[in-house]
């Protein structure tokens, strides 16, 4: 079994129930400053170009492009909202670049 396997079978395993209060606490921390930063960056030139560039439309998937009220496929929304990210230069180091999807 591979190295990956094993950390993804770990990660599907862990329940919220069992970990730790610090634990839920600071990934709150985390994800919460991630969004924000993310959300502030989207202002910025970077996702906007990145859109221009893959010509997209909105209505065209389920994942939404933080700032705004379009919905792109999902691999567009984090191409888009990852650029959002490295552009603030005193963020935390715990990033997610995935849209929000809808189910």
């Amino acid at each position: 079994m591979s190295l990956a396997r094993q950390l993804a079978e770990r990660i599907v395993a862990i329940r919220y129930e069992e970990l730790p209060p610090d634990a839920n606490y600071w990934c709150r921390v985390a994800l919460l400053d991630t969004l924000g930063v993310m959300l502030a960056g989207s202002a910025e030139e970077a996702p906007a170009i990145v859109e221009e560039v893959l010509g997209l439309q909105s209505g065209d998937g389920p994942c939404l492009v933080f700032g705004t009220d379009r919905r792109v496929r999902p691999l567009d929304a984090a191409l888009v909202n990852g650029r959002s990210r490295p552009l603030a230069p005193n963020a935390s180091p715990a990033a997610i670049s995935a849209g929000t999807c809808r189910r």
